[in-house]
């Protein structure tokens, strides 16, 4: 009996043992310090450190983000929803992401927002300020709207709330497109301002420059423009405020030239170029023949692209070598080089 009592001594000595193994065991591997340097991925960084989250990073474009100061938290591989009284209002996807809760910013880098009418902007930096509903895009801004038109820019501004507006200022370059299958609008301009209500106007903010490309290039020059995509419209005008002898929009193909004091064209669904309609000081120059080269003066002009024809109203003459024919309707077809003229008068000389 004595023998069996040592032995069972023993072996409880044994089980201690290897209990007291198990739980130092357990808690050196399991520690907090070890989970949080390998949990999911995610590794808790002390606040100290966040400061250089970023210090890998190029130059800090938005300067509203206070980098001198620990942001709350940051974030690789972000992406984050926000929603107003549950109804979505925009997602993020960025590389990095900083928060600071105080100053209610998120900022992010290499970002992509996608906001709730189908308009998606891609960005180096964009700042998001939670307390207002604006987003703010530094760096390589690519905005492309629900329509198809596609903006670039170094700097943008939206809002998402209640409806998206984007917003670039008149110091900021602006180049774009609009492709469709048989033509493609191409345009730049300094500044832009579009809101996604009502017929969807996109205006263009000065020094306006916009080409349509239909078989033909036309280009378009103005102060101001703005593109109705609902309706296929675009309106060309200038400033008022600018000397009288340059306030003229103009129009320049290969074989002609016009010039007025404001400008209407009609696109077709597929961004073909159906009319323009020229109004005012209208001046025309028509090179199709180079041997013959017209021009033309009036009121008012419009251009039918596929009939290849020029109507003029409003007082208009048609000068060809030393003629001159006036009449209420002057009808130009390029085409069979002929003009029709209503209620007319021709001046021509007898050599």
């Amino acid at each position: 009996m004595q023998v069996k009592w040592i032995k069972n001594t023993q072996f409880q000595s044994l089980l201690l043992l290897i209990l007291s193994l198990f739980f130092v065991g357990h808690f050196v591997l399991l520690s907090p310090s070890s989970l949080e340097e390998d949990f999911n991925g995610v590794r808790v960084i002390p606040p100290q450190e966040l400061l250089s989250f970023l210090k890998n990073e190029p130059t800090l474009l938005a300067k509203e983000v206070p980098d001198q100061e620990a942001p709350t938290y940051s974030v690789r591989g972000l992406q984050f929803y926000s929603s107003v009284e549950h109804q979505p209002n925009w997602k993020i996807i960025a590389r990095k992401s900083n928060v600071y809760q105080k100053e209610q910013i998120l900022y992010g880098i290499d970002v992509t927002i996608f906001m709730q009418d189908g308009t998606t902007v891609q960005s180096k930096e964009a700042v998001m300020h939670l307390d207002r509903n604006e987003i703010r895009f530094y760096g390589n801004v690519i905005a492309t709207l629900k329509n198809g038109t596609v903006v670039h820019s170094e700097f943008l501004k939206a809002l998402t709330r209640p409806v998206t507006q984007l917003e670039i200022p008149t110091d900021q370059k602006v180049t774009g497109e609009n492709t469709d299958r048989t033509a493609q609008v191409d345009f730049e301009s300094y500044g832009l301002f579009f809101v996604n209500t009502g017929l969807q106007e996109l205006k263009l903010l000065s020094q306006v420059v916009v080409t349509l490309h239909h078989g033909k290039t036309t280009v378009i020059r103005s102060d101001r423009a703005t593109y109705t995509h609902l309706q296929n419209h675009l309106s060309f005008h200038m400033d008022e405020t600018d000397p009288l002898d340059r306030q003229f929009v103009t129009v320049h193909e290969p074989d002609l030239d016009l010039k007025s004091r404001s400008l209407e064209v009609e696109l077709s669904p597929h961004q073909e170029l159906q009319t323009i309609t020229a109004v005012k000081d209208v001046f025309i120059r028509d090179s199709h023949d180079s041997d013959r080269v017209s021009t033309a003066t009036s009121g008012r002009a419009v251009y039918l692209n596929l009939q290849n024809q020029i109507q003029l109203e409003d007082f208009p003459q048609v000068y060809q070598d030393d003629d001159t024919i006036t009449g209420d309707t002057i009808v130009f077809n390029r085409n069979s080089d002929t003009i029709e003229v209503k209620e007319s008068n021709a001046i021509y000389n007898k050599e």
